[in-house]
């Protein structure tokens, strides 16, 4: 956000690979370092044209970097194809989002996690943040598989070196894993990102929960939250983070026209 290749194409598959490797190597040479901080509001920055340039300092970029789609027991692997022009300093994610085919389930196995932990360790290498972001919504079926995978990414987080600072991982999640559906393992992820947006028939009722009640019950979905451009945003208690996704491409104009990053700190007032 391909498939295996046969014998008969492996040739031709790994020069497409090295092409699409050297084109990723070029896109992101030129990205500046990271900010001093981590923002207050990131944009999600999917694999489509867009004029970055002129956006206002103190706005972070979670970019796709990499899509490992999953049909059957296929996983296909697509880098980054758009160049990534940020503004200068901005504060730069790496981003890896699993799609799957609904028509061919995906069995999450371990050569699958194999794929999206080779995709994340790319996408590592790349970061100078620090961080990197999984994109994956589990289904119901994949969970046990989700968490062995998180287990997987271990390494990642403490496995440093000089020469490879260890890094820090954070994840999306459905709003219902943050409400009465919690599920994630502890511990094994440095943030958890909850997607208020685009929430079908439990909309209303997820809204209102959290309007009530000023945060998620799931203590690891407190601290950062998703949004969508034009949708409407929650002001949720002790909330550190807030992403926002645009349907099409960000303008300045979209930028400025988010809701103010003030946030508020105190308790939620008891019922």
């Amino acid at each position: 956000m391909g498939r295996d290749l046969p014998a008969r194409g492996l040739a031709a598959g790994r020069q497409r690979a090295l092409r699409v490797l050297c084109l990723s190597a070029a896109l992101l040479a030129a990205l500046p370092g990271p900010a001093a901080a981590r923002p207050q509001t990131v944009l999600w920055v999917w694999d489509r044209p867009q004029r970055l340039a002129d956006y206002p300092a103190g706005v972070g970029l979670a970019y796709l970097h990499a899509t490992v789609r999953l049909s059957g027991p296929v996983a296909e692997v697509r880098l980054r194809q758009w160049p990534l022009k940020p503004p200068p300093d901005a504060f730069l994610m790496p981003v890896v989002h699993v799609s799957f085919d609904n028509l061919q389930p995906a069995p999450l196995d371990d050569a699958q996690q194999a794929r999206i932990e080779a995709a994340l360790r790319h996408a590592a290498r790349h970061s100078r943040s620090g961080w990197v972001q999984l994109d994956l919504e589990a289904r119901f079926s994949q969970r046990a598989a989700y968490a062995r995978l998180l287990q997987r990414l271990q390494p990642l987080r403490h496995a440093a070196t000089p020469q490879r600072p260890a890094v820090r991982l954070s994840i999306t999640a459905l709003a219902s894993w943050c409400m009465d559906d919690a599920w994630l393992p502890a511990g094994l992820v440095d943030e958890v990102v909850p997607m208020y947006f685009r929430l079908g028939p439990d909309g209303p009722a997820i809204r209102e929960r959290l309007q009530r009640d000023r945060q998620a019950p799931v203590p690891a979905c407190q601290s950062a939250a998703g949004f969508m451009q034009g949708e409407p945003v929650v002001a949720l208690q002790g909330l550190q983070r807030r992403y926002f996704f645009h349907p099409a491409a960000w303008t300045a104009a979209d930028v400025a026209a988010l809701p103010p990053a003030g946030l508020p700190t105190a308790a939620p007032t008891p019922p």
